[in-house]
Formats: C-alpha cells, sequence, structure tokens
C-alpha cells in the first residue's frame, strides 16, 4: 500500500508539472519521485525531503529492547521485512532529495555523517507550539503527584520505564498518579500491563480533544515521556510551554529543548 501511494504521487506531481515550483514529501513516500526525477532530468520540480527520524536508530534502538524481552515487534520476521521493505525506501527518499528538512539536530547531524549531506542542503526547522499553550501556572504544595503522558500506547515510547519507575515509585509516594492521555490502546490493555498493584494508580483517557489540551496539561504536575524514537513530539512542547517540568530520555530531538537540572 505504502509503495502505490508513492507511485500514485509521483504520476500525480509529473502529470502535473507545471503546479509545482518545489515539491515537499515526507520520507519515505517522496522515494518514487525522487527515482523519477533522477531518471528523466531536472525538469521536474526540486524534491525537499521531510524526515523525523532515522531508521537506522530506530534498528540499533529496538534491537537493544528486544535483547531486554522489551520489544513486542523486532522478531526475525519484522527484522527481515524492516531490512528489505521499510529501510530501502527511506535510503532512496534520502539519496534521491535536492534537500532536506529535520525537526532535530540529531537528523540534522546523522544525514551528514551517515548520507554525506552538505549541510547548506538540510534546514534544521524544529516544531512550534500554539500560542494557547503558553499560560502562566501556579505550583501549589497540593500533596499529590500528578504525571502525565500523551502519546499511543507503544514499545518504541519507552513505556517500559514507565512501569519501573512507577513499581519504584508508588510505595513510596501514595498520592503518586498517572495520567495517560491518547493511547490509542484499550483501559484494559494498558492496566493489564501495569498490574493490579498499580492499577488504581493509573488514569487511561483514550480521547482528548485538541481544544482540551491546555487544561489537560495545568492538571497535571510532571509531564513523563521517556520515548526512545522521537523526532521532536509537540506533546513535549506543548509541555513545557505550559510550565510543566519534564522527565524524558536524552535522544532524538528532545536534548534540543530540555536542559537537564534546568528545565528537566
Amino acid at each position: 500500500v505504502d509503495v502505490i501511494f508513492s507511485q500514485r504521487l509521483a504520476r500525480y506531481i509529473s502529470q502535473n508539472v507545471a503546479r509545482f515550483s518545489v515539491v515537499n514529501l515526507h520520507a519515505p513516500s517522496g522515494f518514487v519521485y525522487g527515482l523519477l526525477r533522477r531518471w528523466r532530468g531536472r525538469n521536474y520540480p526540486p524534491y525537499v525531503m521531510t524526515l523525523h527520524g532515522l531508521e537506522e536508530r530506530r534498528v540499533q534502538v529496538m534491537r537493544r529492547e528486544h535483547k531486554k524481552g522489551r520489544a513486542w515487534n523486532f522478531a526475525l520476521k519484522n527484522r527481515l521485512w524492516h531490512r528489505f521493505y521499510i529501510f530501502p525506501r527511506f535510503r532512496w527518499s534520502i539519496r534521491t532529495a535536492d534537500a532536506a528538512h529535520t525537526f532535530s539536530r540529531d537528523v540534522w547531524n546523522l544525514l551528514q555523517l551517515k548520507y554525506g549531506l552538505d549541510s547548506d542542503r538540510i534546514a534544521y526547522i524544529p516544531n512550534g507550539v500554539e500560542q494557547r499553550f503558553f499560560s502562566p501556572r501556579r505550583y501549589d504544595d497540593h500533596g499529590k503527584l500528578r504525571l502525565l503522558y500523551v502519546g499511543t500506547w507503544l514499545d518504541q515510547r519507552g513505556i517500559f520505564y514507565i512501569r519501573d519507575a512507577l513499581r519504584e515509585l508508588a510505595p513510596r509516594l501514595p498520592q503518586l498518579t498517572l495520567t495517560i492521555a491518547g493511547p490509542a490502546a484499550s483501559t484494559e490493555q494498558i492496566l493489564q500491563f501495569f498490574g493490579p498493584e498499580l492499577a488504581t494508580r493509573i488514569d487511561v483517557r483514550p480521547v482528548i480533544p485538541a481544544e482540551s489540551m491546555q487544561d489537560l496539561y495545568s492538571q497535571h504536575d510532571i509531564f513523563f515521556f521517556p520515548s526512545l524514537l522521537e523526532g521532536l513530539p509537540s506533546a513535549l512542547l506543548e509541555a513545557m510551554a505550559s510550565g510543566m517540568p519534564v522527565i524524558t530520555a536524552e535522544t532524538c530531538g528532545m536534548p534540543d529543548v530540555v536542559e537537564n537540572d534546568f528545565n528537566g
């Protein structure tokens, strides 16, 4: 399906060349158009690739987690699928691009070191935050510690480390709670993951309307997001804009905005 979409996208652009002065496509969707432009000459509009993160990092991280028994979908079949189907599409998306846009300095550096792209061909443009998220915050001591996680419930998001932390902290902090918002997983599945000893500390909110996100951040004390694979997460930026201290992993785009012992 992904390849068919890339083919149709390339066909549409090639049939409507006059409509475009430049084409910006997210990797790996642009690999067919990139190859087409290489083969048919430069009369096609330039191709700018947008890339959130490198697949090489995904493989390295998930291989490590798989050895720990903390990767759900990294068995041999998945690794072969990635090597022979997913990775080649990303590689050709990168190699055929005239220029690139990244959301983190991590990817900006790796595109130069791994793929030999000149720095003047790569634009580092981080995500922004809507003005509505910037609001005053009261740091009252209300006796509770309310943690917040926002995002899909995936192994690559560091969810096993969330469970480790709660198992360690819950006996010492009786008022500790964790809200999980927008997980795209059932409440039953998540509570089962934590087990009965932690289930009463967990509040799963399957869907949060976009207009309610400011209130969600204001109702919690610390943003807990130990994700292992990201670009530059919008939820992290929104939480920081709302005045929340954050706990996150020192990888991908997070070090671009989080300084240890200062704001996280």
